[in-house]
C-alpha cells in the first residue's frame, strides 16, 4: 500500500507505554493507522448511472470495521489530524481504485475523493504518476477520477498546480458537494473542472424550493455549455430522478439506484441496474424523462 508513498513520506507508527505522551500519533490515530494496514479500514462503492439506468462508474467510500461495529467516515475522520495518516488514506484509497480499473479492464471509472489536507500536497501527483505505472493500460488513467470538495481552497499553495498536473496525466477532476449548506465558494473561474456533483443536501430540498431549483438549472446549463458533466448525489427517489432528468442532469447517485455496496458485490450490481436499463429499453422509454 505505502508503496505509493514517498519514502520521506511514509506514515511511521509510534507505540508508547500507557501514560506515554511523546508519541506523535493519539490512540486513535494509532488505532486507524493499524486498522488501514490490518484490513479493517476498507472501501465500498456507490455506482453513478445514466439516465437510462447504465452505470457509468463508482464513487469510492470508506468503512471501518471496529469492535464488531462498522463506522461511517463521519464517525472517524473528524479525528484524523496527522499528515501521515491522511496520506496513508489517500494512497488507500488510489490503490483500490488502480486494482478495480485494471480488474474491470477499465469498463467504469472509480472516483476517489481529496482530503483538504492532501489537495496542495506533492506526494499525491507522487502517488498518481506511481497508479498510472500500475495501471495494466496507461489509457486508463481517465478511469481513475478525483473529486476535491467545493469547500477546498484552491488559491491555497499547490492546489490549483496539482489539479491542473493530474488533468495533463490524463486524470478527470469533479467539483464535489456543489451548493451544499456549507458552501462557501464555487471556483470555476480558477479551475476548470471536468464536472460537477450537486450535494445531497440541494437535491433533497429542490423540488420545493424554487430558489435551489434555479440553482440546479444554473449549474446544469453551465455545464451544457461547456460540455462537462452534471452529477447530482443523494437520488434516493423515482420523483427526484425524473425531476433532475428533466432538469438535464447528466448522472445519478444515491439510494434509488444503489447504496454503497462491498467489493464482492459490484458485478452484481452491475447486472441489477442493468436489468432496469433493459426494462426501460423494452417499453420504450429509454431516453425519455418521466
Amino acid at each position: 500500500l505505502t508503496r505509493l508513498l514517498p519514502r520521506h513520506q511514509r506514515p511511521v507508527m509510534v507505540w508508547n507505554p500507557p501514560g506515554s505522551t511523546n508519541g506523535r500519533l493519539s490512540p486513535e490515530e494509532q488505532a486507524f493507522e493499524l486498522a488501514v494496514h490490518q484490513g479493517h479500514v476498507f472501501p465500498v462503492f456507490q455506482p453513478v448511472t445514466d439516465r437510462h439506468y447504465e452505470t457509468k462508474g463508482f464513487e469510492i467510500l470508506i468503512r471501518w470495521r471496529r469492535d464488531g461495529q462498522e463506522m461511517q467516515p463521519a464517525d472517524f475522520l473528524p479525528n484524523i489530524r496527522s499528515p501521515g495518516n491522511w496520506l496513508l488514506l489517500t494512497a488507500f484509497v488510489i490503490s483500490e481504485a488502480v486494482r478495480q480499473i485494471n480488474a474491470t479492464a477499465g469498463d467504469w471509472y472509480f472516483a476517489i475523493n481529496v482530503p483538504a489536507f492532501v489537495a496542495g500536497s506533492k506526494a499525491l501527483i507522487s502517488m498518481l504518476e506511481t497508479a498510472r505505472q500500475q495501471l495494466n493500460d496507461p489509457t486508463r488513467a481517465e478511469r481513475l477520477v478525483l473529486e476535491f470538495s467545493e469547500t477546498t481552497d484552491v488559491s491555497r499553495s499547490g492546489v490549483k498546480e496539482n489539479i491542473r498536473e493530474m488533468q495533463r496525466g490524463g486524470h478527470r477532476i469533479l467539483l464535489d458537494d456543489c451548493f451544499s449548506s456549507h458552501s462557501v465558494t464555487f471556483p470555476a473561474r480558477q479551475v476548470r473542472f471536468n464536472g460537477y456533483k450537486l450535494d445531497k443536501s440541494i437535491v433533497d430540498t429542490f423540488m420545493h424550493n424554487h430558489h435551489d431549483a434555479s440553482l440546479i438549472q444554473s449549474l446544469v446549463v453551465y455545464c451544457q455549455l461547456n460540455d462537462v458533466e452534471c452529477i447530482a448525489e443523494g437520488v434516493d427517489s423515482p420523483e427526484k430522478f425524473n425531476a433532475l432528468c428533466r432538469a438535464g442532469v447528466t448522472g445519478f447517485q444515491g439510494y434509488y439506484l444503489s447504496g454503497p455496496v462491498y467489493r464482492e458485490s459490484l458485478d452484481e450490481t452491475v447486472r441489477q441496474l442493468q436489468t432496469r436499463h433493459n426494462n426501460i429499453t423494452r417499453t420504450g422509454d429509454a431516453g425519455t424523462c418521466k
